[in-house]
């Protein structure tokens, strides 16, 4: 399998090279991330259990599906990408809305993730019987009412992203119901 190249850029975001994922993470090198919150009629946002294998944040709650962006692929087609890859399923991500744009660095014993993320939001009902997914991957999806997501925010409980993009995330939810 061809190894998976990222395009790298420096603290201010000018891109200046290419590596791969590997080299990236191992030189803690600046990458692009996308994540997509989906959330269902009934104001519940699906979130995907990482697996407890992932080097970074094993076994937290994190977005319903995220990634990193390939070389030249834009953040649309990452998403869709990803969709496919973690949730086994197509779906169209065009009506998806920018809800965040940050930054973020984590270390894990083997890894240095400095990231540029981007974040958006869809509105969508998803069969959680029809997802298929790698175990290795992702240990489970589900749907969590935003109060009881927004009360484990504020009780401490360890999430997979950050206090900014939970932030955007719940001002979000409040403004559009």
């Amino acid at each position: 399998m061809k190894e998976e190249m990222l395009d790298i850029y420096d603290e201010a975001g000018q891109h200046i090279g290419v590596k791969t994922y590997a080299e990236v993470h191992r030189d803690g090198n600046w990458h692009r991330v996308v994540g997509l919150f989906i959330i269902n009629s009934r104001h519940e946002i699906l979130m995907q259990r990482r697996s407890r294998k992932k080097s970074i944040s094993p076994g937290l709650l994190t977005v319903s599906v995220g990634g990193h962006l390939r070389t030249d692929e834009d953040e649309y087609a990452c998403m869709k990408r990803e969709m496919h890859e973690e949730m086994g399923i197509e779906l169209d991500v065009g009506p998806a809305r920018l809800l965040y744009a940050c930054r973020d660095s984590k270390t894990s014993q083997d890894k240095t993730d400095n990231v540029f993320l981007a974040g958006y939001t869809l509105h969508g009902d998803i069969d959680l019987s029809a997802l298929h997914y790698d175990k290795d991957e992702v240990e489970e999806f589900l749907y969590i009412p935003c109060t009881e997501l927004k009360r484990m925010f504020d009780e401490g409980v360890a999430l997979g992203v950050n206090r900014q993009v939970m932030t955007a995330l719940f001002e979000y939810m409040k403004d559009s119901q």
